[in-house]
This record gives structure tokens, C-alpha cells and sequence, in this order.
């Protein structure tokens, strides 16, 4: 009997092993298709102060093109894709909408309490509205 138990517990671990071994990495075109429909980079440029962009000398459009690729590489490294398939699936359904449309605001907003929480100062009185 203990054999049996000894012979299960091995293929039972076996198979949890190689189901981690084997998670597939999220494929680049499943990335791409994940930031069009979240909508990324107008996400990501619209939760910069447009001052930002002048004060660094660039543009929304030139720091787009410098961090997209690492976003992207970030996304991969992190994102299997079976996970980066499920948010797209969830991406659809009205609920995934409705969150995809709330997203940059909650993001601004906890930045900006982040931001008062370490400085005492509002966003807007640091980098000017």
C-alpha cells in the first residue's frame, strides 16, 4: 500500500513539475494585442504631466517609442500566455471594459496620493497642472 501511495504522490508531482516547467511565455503579438486593447500607452502617456514631457526635452510620442519595447519585455517576463489570453478574454466582457476605462484615473489617483504621502504636495503643485 505504501508503495501505491509512495507511486502516486511521485506522478501527481511529476505532472505538477512539468505543467510548471512548461507554462508557455506570453507571446509578443498576444502582448501587443493585450496593449491595444487595455490601451497602454494612451494610459500610460495620459498618467504623465504633459510638463513632464517638455521638461525632459521630448515628446509623448518619442517616449513612447523608448519605453514600449521594455514595457513590453517587462510584460513577457512576467506574463505567461495563458494568463496574457485570460486578461484578453476578460478585456472583452463589459465588466474588463468598464475597468479598462476606470484604470488611468485610479492610477493618477493613487499616484497622486502616493506623491502627497512622500512630499506633502499634491502632483499638480510639484509639476504644475
Amino acid at each position: 500500500m505504501s508503495l501505491l501511495k509512495f507511486k502516486s504522490t511521485l506522478i501527481l508531482s511529476l505532472i505538477s513539475f512539468s505543467t510548471i516547467i512548461y507554462a508557455e511565455p506570453a507571446k509578443m503579438s498576444s502582448i501587443d494585442q493585450l496593449f491595444k486593447v487595455t490601451q497602454v500607452k494612451k494610459n500610460v502617456i495620459e498618467n504623465l504631466n504633459p510638463k513632464m514631457f517638455h521638461a525632459f526635452g521630448t515628446t509623448p510620442e518619442q517616449y513612447w517609442k523608448e519605453v514600449e519595447p521594455k514595457l513590453k519585455k517587462l510584460y513577457q517576463s512576467q506574463l505567461t500566455e495563458q494568463e496574457v489570453q485570460a486578461s484578453l478574454k476578460f478585456s472583452e466582457t463589459a465588466e474588463g471594459k468598464s475597468l479598462n476605462e476606470k484604470m488611468p484615473n485610479l492610477t493618477r489617483q493613487s499616484s497622486d496620493i502616493a506623491i502627497k504621502a512622500l512630499t506633502g504636495q499634491n502632483s499638480s503643485e510639484i509639476f504644475g497642472q
